[in-house]
């Protein structure tokens, strides 16, 4: 399972690569707007105001994706080109402890002062 979940990181992280490439950016706005109009805002999450809460509240699978989702975003942030999975999980149960003990706090703050 934990292949899995790292195979699904790098998807991310490739995915979020490609938007960069000329050509392949959708840069239409029309498909944006039309993205947007489909889009239910009880869909969006804000990075900057989501708490440890929501990822401790969220199921097995939502849980993960979300840590993948969140090491990916540090990654592309840092500007790291690698992936060191046992560091990653290490990351992980400190995130994970640190949100146990303080519920409130932001989930962004807790990933950059543990990474």
């Amino acid at each position: 399972m934990k292949k899995l979940n790292w195979l699904l990181l790098l998807g991310v992280i490739a995915v979020g690569s490609l938007t960069t490439i000329p050509g392949l950016a959708q840069s239409s706005s029309n498909t944006t707007k039309q993205a947007q109009s489909s889009s239910n805002d009880n869909d969006t999450v804000d990075l900057k105001t989501l708490t440890c809460k929501a990822l401790l509240k969220a199921d097995g699978e939502e849980r993960t994706n979300l840590l993948i989702y969140m090491h990916g975003f540090m990654n592309g942030k840092k500007g790291e080109m690698t992936i060191n999975p046992p560091v990653l999980s290490n990351v992980t149960d400190k995130v994970i402890d640190a949100c146990i003990a303080t519920p409130n706090q932001k989930l962004l703050g807790v990933f950059e002062k543990n990474r």
